[in-house]
Formats: structure tokens, C-alpha cells, sequence
């Protein structure tokens, strides 16, 4: 197990409370601007649409009073922008200022980064997302955080990432009014109900890391959530696209309570077999149920891959955190327990 200090996580949820209230504050005025700002962009968009459909010329140029509405509407649509922006970016700041102090105190040691440095090699190698030509197309993935472990026994960083995938990229690209209806609605509507815009963007967003593990896979073993392309759409990889790209196949393992939750993809089933042994399953199992979200597991070579979604992102406070007074408890155990995969999974491993 890796050295856990022992944390009050009730005085740092205290310590912090004043600054999730200064932050809670700043997001409703985010809120509203983002409402009024995007509304007016998919109003205006309407508009223009039934303009060109109708093929009625609304705007006179002789009518100096509609251009007066027009100019003074842009006008406020300006200001209203800057004003989002610049709340924008002082949410920005007091959320990190928020989670570099907390995981200050919660991770003894631990550095809290907010560049947006992203592994990517390590996310194609994982097999997990539907992502291929990753050096080709970076704008694919983003970092919006992670977690740095000063020891090298306290693992690899854990990330907070949004993936786009290949396959929601070459249908966009084929199909370019499918790319502008996709591009408008993740920009304008989404945002309109609460999705936070960098969020929108992204078929996945949430935690992303990798450890050295205690066996060596020739080949990948991958581990989804059996209902994971219901709830996550193309981005997790389909059965065809394993297929085609990975020459992976489905492989049936004799755990139905592990196959209920789970469906395994390998290259190799005998190599799928010797990784989840009965106990490994079990484990598996038990770790999910403890993180109480959907678990991704990706064993390929002597690495251990992860992925836990977290739709309004998992390094920064949610905007739940004030009602929720456990959320950097929250924080502080599921990073523990993905922490915790090479020796849990050592622990299985020797059974």
C-alpha cells in the first residue's frame, strides 16, 4: 500500500468553505451571462436561418432606426461577451488557487498543475478511447489538471482530461452539416443547460492515469463497463472498431457477476485469462464498486491504464461542492484507491 497520511478532511472542507461561497457566487454570474450570451447567439442563428429560408429582406438599409437596434444590440452582446469572459477567467484562478491549497493538504508533498501538458502517447497506448492518430491531431486531447506525486512509490500523476475521438472527428469531417450542427450545439445549447464549455467539446471527460503494474501482457487486455458505449456514445471502442483497427476480439470469461458489470476485448485470450484471473475479477469488481462510477481498466505490456469519467471535470470544484460538504473527500479517495491499483492488483495477482 502506498503511505497515506492521516487527513481531516472535515477541517479542510471548513478551511475551504468561504472560498467554495466566493466560487459559487462567481459561477452564478457566470451562469447568467452564459445564458444570456449563448441564448442570444442561437437566437441570432435562428434568425439568419429563417432570413435565408424566408427570402425576406428584413434589415432596410433606409431605416435608420433598425440599424440603431441592430448596433446597439451588438453593442450589448460585446459587452455582455467581455463580461463573460472576464468571469470566466476569475472562476478560472479561484478554482485553482481552491484545489492547488487543498490537494496541498489532502496529498502532503503532491503539486496540483493546471498546465495543459497531456500524455498523449499514453492515451493512444492505453487502447481505451477511440484515438489513433494522436500526434497527428493533439487538439484531440486536453489536460485541465493533475495531481504530480513527489515519490516515485506514490505512483504516476492522475490527470483530469477531455477526449475527442476519431470516430466523432471523421464523421464531422465527412459529413461537414453534421460538423456544424455537432460544433453548435457542444458550443451554444449545451453550455445553455449547465455543461461546462470546455466540457461540451469532449466525448470523454474525467480521470485518466497509468501505473506500472505487477505482470507483463503480451499484446492489450481491455476492461469496459458492458453498458459504456450507451452512456458514453462512439468514444469507447465498439466492437467493429476493434475489429478493424486492433484486430481485438470479445473474450468470454467464466465470472458472470464480473460479466454483468464488465465485457473484456484482447488481442490474445490466453493472455486476457492469465491478467483476470477469478481474484483479479473480484477485485476489479470491488474497486468499481468503491469508486461508485463507471471503471475503465487497459493492461498492455507491464502498464496498468485507467479512466473514470467525471462529466463536469474532477480537478475543480462541482458546482454541487457547497451542498455537498464530502466533495474533497471525494477527491481525496478516489485518488487513493487509483493510487492503490499496482498493489491491490499485486494482492490479486498472488491469490
Amino acid at each position: 500500500m502506498t503511505g497515506q497520511e492521516n487527513i481531516d478532511l472535515k477541517a479542510i472542507d471548513l478551511k475551504m468553505r468561504p472560498r467554495l461561497i466566493r466560487i459559487g457566487r462567481i459561477r452564478t454570474v457566470v451562469r447568467f451571462l452564459t445564458v444570456a450570451v449563448y441564448s442570444a447567439v442561437l437566437c441570432w442563428f435562428g434568425f439568419c436561418a429563417f432570413v435565408f429560408l424566408s427570402g425576406r429582406q428584413v434589415l432596410h438599409v433606409q431605416s435608420e432606426d433598425t440599424w440603431i437596434h441592430v448596433l446597439a444590440g451588438f453593442a450589448a452582446f460585446c459587452l455582455l461577451h467581455l463580461m463573460l469572459m472576464y468571469s470566466l477567467t476569475a472562476l478560472k484562478d479561484r478554482e485553482s488557487e481552491v484545489m492547488r491549497e487543498a490537494v496541498r493538504q489532502m496529498f502532503p508533498g503532491a503539486r496540483y498543475r493546471t498546465n495543459r501538458s497531456v500524455p498523449r502517447q499514453d492515451i493512444a497506448d492505453s487502447r481505451l478511447f477511440d484515438v489513433f492518430d494522436i500526434d497527428e491531431n493533439p487538439a484531440q486531447t486536453m489536460s485541465y489538471g493533475r495531481i504530480e506525486f513527489c515519490r516515485e512509490e506514490d505512483g504516476h500523476p492522475v490527470y483530469d482530461i477531455g477526449v475527442t475521438s476519431d470516430i466523432q472527428a471523421g464523421l464531422m469531417e465527412r459529413i461537414p452539416v453534421l460538423s456544424t450542427l455537432t460544433v453548435l450545439y457542444r458550443i451554444i445549447v449545451r453550455p445553455i443547460f449547465g455543461t461546462p464549455v470546455e466540457s461540451a467539446m469532449h466525448g470523454f471527460r474525467g480521470i485518466f492515469g497509468s501505473h506500472t503494474g505487477p505482470l507483463s501482457c503480451r499484446g492489450s487486455v481491455i476492461v469496459l463497463p458492458d453498458h459504456l458505449e450507451a452512456r458514453l456514445g462512439c468514444l469507447a471502442h465498439s466492437i467493429q472498431s476493434y475489429k478493424s483497427k486492433n484486430g481485438a476480439r470479445l473474450v468470454v470469461l467464466e465470472d458472470p457477476g464480473f460479466e454483468k458489470l464488465f465485457a473484456v476485448y484482447a488481442d490474445d485470450e490466453v493472455q486476457a485469462r492469465k491478467i483476470l484471473t477469478p481474484a483479479m475479477m473480484q477485485h476489479i469488481v470491488r474497486l468499481q464498486g468503491k469508486l461508485g462510477k463507471d471503471l475503465m481498466l487497459s493492461f498492455s505490456g507491464n502498464m496498468i491504464y485507467y479512466a473514470v469519467p467525471f462529466p463536469e471535470g474532477f480537478l475543480q470544484p462541482s458546482r454541487t461542492s457547497l451542498k455537498d460538504k464530502g466533495h474533497f473527500g471525494q477527491i481525496y479517495n478516489t485518488v487513493n484507491l487509483l493510487r492503490n491499483i499496482p498493489y491491490s492488483a499485486q494482492q490479486a495477482a498472488n491469490l
